[in-house]
């Protein structure tokens, strides 16, 4: 899946879940079994004790099992897993003011993971530096001034340039502008009225490959195989207002064709894509702030929309195998509840 910077048909088809709502404990009944072309989920929420915005997975201690990263308040939760879908918060600290997207990568090269955050409505983002145990720690330069329009919304850690070292992105939302760093992966970004695709050129610089119309203002995007042929397509949901979901498939000469627009709750923020299924074809994932609903997108030929009602604000979505079983997982961060929902594919 293509890594992105994010800028500012009602299909019901209900999804099956089994859902108990005990902190830190597995829902340990079998879920219903799922209708033809239907995902079914267990559903475990972990507490946490504040609101949650973005969220990241990572194997932070070194135990084979995926951990998770969430912001709230002020802080940081490291949530540690069992290995079977359950987690626990074991740390926390300061993150600067309003964090509201998370990236992970080894910044310092000790071999441990670090965090960079977006800290909304300042003109920086904060570095945390990896401890041993899956915990984070401020150092001097943690503080790190950004200059970017209006300020941070979203963060990505890669090696931008291709020299072995972790690069640092942040959102650029001046008009009509997107701030590019060089490097050897193709981007794609939201902007006000479309969604720009760019590829990679050969000397580390980048250059337009297509322009998607998107006039109902992409506030998120994402790229992966979502019908399964090998290519990448792109999936866009809408920011403020009515929520709407359009997809573009990609085509052997490198354009992109409309494929589909799905009406979903008010206000989307995060996507995510990931092959739920197993069948070689991405899910879209889709967590609306404003509307309290994950949109799933099941991808394929035929692709369908499951809606799930969530209580609270999602916010961030992450994806992974929490509880060891081989399918594909994922994480909601909920700015309007205390806890973490885990929801685990059965």
């Amino acid at each position: 899946m293509t890594e992105i910077l994010m800028n500012p048909l009602h299909l019901t088809s209900p999804l099956l879940i089994r859902s108990i709502i005990l902190p830190a404990t597995l829902a340990l009944a079998a879920p219903p079994a799922a209708a033809a072309g239907q995902l079914s989920f267990e559903r475990v929420d972990a507490a946490v004790g504040s609101h949650t915005t973005a969220i990241q997975a990572r194997d932070l201690n070194g135990d084979g099992q995926l951990d998770l990263v969430v912001s709230g308040g002020q802080s940081v939760f490291v949530l540690t897993g069992r290995g079977d879908g359950r987690f626990d918060v074991t740390w926390s600290g300061a993150a600067g003011e309003n964090p509201v997207d998370l990236a992970i990568a080894d910044l310092d090269e000790d071999g441990l993971a670090d965090l960079a955050v977006a800290n909304h409505e300042t003109d920086h983002v904060t570095l945390l530096f990896g401890i041993a145990g899956g915990a984070f720690e401020r150092r001097d330069h943690s503080r790190f001034r950004v200059d970017v329009s209006p300020h941070p919304h979203a963060v990505r850690l890669h090696d931008i340039d291709s020299d072995g070292h972790a690069d640092l992105l942040v959102d650029d939302r001046s008009p009509e502008s997107i701030r590019l760093f060089r490097g050897r992966g193709d981007l794609i970004t939201p902007n006000p009225d479309h969604v720009a695709v760019l590829v990679a050129e050969g000397d580390g610089g980048f250059r337009p490959q297509a322009t998607l119309p998107a006039p109902f203002g992409p506030f998120s995007v994402v790229a992966a195989d979502l019908n399964g042929d090998g290519r990448q397509d792109v999936a866009a949901a809408s920011g403020e207002g009515a929520g709407s979901l359009v997809t573009w498939h990609g085509l052997a000469d490198g354009s992109f064709r409309a494929a589909g627009r799905h009406e979903i709750a008010r206000g989307p923020t995060k996507s995510t894509a990931a092959d739920l299924t197993g069948d070689g074809s991405a899910e879209v994932l889709v967590a609306s702030y404003a509307g309290g609903e994950v949109a799933v997108l099941v991808g394929g030929e035929t692709p369908q929309l499951q809606r799930i009602e969530i209580a609270g604000s999602p916010y961030g979505l992450a994806t992974g195998d929490f509880d060891g079983d081989g399918r594909v997982d994922f994480a909601v961060a909920n700015d309007g509840v205390d806890y973490v929902s885990v929801f685990l594919t059965r």
